[in-house]
């Protein structure tokens, strides 16, 4: 059996044995893996952390690209906005509209979230800037939660640092995504 064969509860730190190193690095393994905040990949005497991977479309891209290069053109955004969306961009997966998994959240998508420190429950459309529209949950993919959101599916919990502080947020649903509708234009 693999270090990640089973599906153990995350570990609380105190339950550490401190005589047993092998064994508390083990439950704290487990306890990243199965808050799904990290990928793991073990190796030989290795073991690896990596942020989750995310998906994005191909056209996403295309138009997030542009909508960063027109942004910075005009200076109609704040700089770490942008370049919290390029890392996201870099580290993407990127994958064809007619490809992409069902419960992944794209441009264009509804969702429901939970907020894991107040478990407030909201629903935001995630929406270029041009349609954004606080005041109905349409959220500006250049907003610090519409970057957070975006190539993550359902299920996924998302620690981001918003003007707030730090949210740690779980996807609960996708409610809509254009692709999964047939809709690759949008």
């Amino acid at each position: 059996m693999g270090i990640l064969d089973t599906h153990r509860s995350p570990v609380p730190l105190f339950c550490l044995n401190p005589y047993n190193i092998k064994h508390n690095i083990i439950s704290i393994v487990y306890s990243l893996y199965n808050l799904k905040l990290w990928e793991i990949l073990v190796t030989h005497k290795k073991i690896y952390f990596m942020k989750r991977t995310i998906y994005i479309t191909n056209s996403d891209v295309k138009r997030l690209q542009e909508l960063i290069k027109t942004a910075r053109e005009f200076h109609t955004e704040d700089e770490i906005y942008l370049k919290e969306l390029e890392k996201e961009l870099n580290r993407s997966k990127v994958v064809d509209p007619k490809k992409i998994p069902k419960d992944i959240i794209t441009i264009n998508s509804k969702v429901s979230i939970e907020d894991l420190d107040t478990n407030k429950k909201e629903i935001y459309w995630l929406v270029l800037p041009v349609n954004a529209d606080p005041d109905r949950n349409k959220i500006s993919i250049l907003t610090p939660i519409g970057t957070a959101l975006l190539g993550y599916k359902t299920g996924d919990i998302i620690e981001w640092n918003v003007p707030g502080g730090m949210r740690k947020l779980k996807i609960k649903k996708l409610l809509y995504q254009p692709e999964a509708s047939g809709d690759y234009n949008s």
